[in-house]
Parts: structure tokens; C-alpha cells; sequence
């Protein structure tokens, strides 16, 4: 399984997360740039 194909698999599940739990965009921002 590649880097890429995790990441993905990982991006769904975040987005699934932030949807049942709604956390705030900027937790969000902060998250992804941490990532990115």
C-alpha cells in the first residue's frame, strides 16, 4: 500500500470524523497544515 493511497484512506476517514463530531475549521486548518 502506497504513502498516497494511506493518506487517502486517511483523508476519508478525517472527513468522516469532522462529520459526526464537527470540529471547528480552524482545528481543521491547523490539522491539515500539520499533515500537508
Amino acid at each position: 500500500m502506497s504513502i498516497v493511497k494511506i493518506s487517502e484512506v486517511a483523508l476519508k476517514e478525517f472527513k468522516e470524523l469532522l462529520k459526526d463530531n464537527k470540529i471547528e475549521t480552524n482545528t481543521v486548518r491547523i490539522v491539515i497544515s500539520g499533515i500537508g
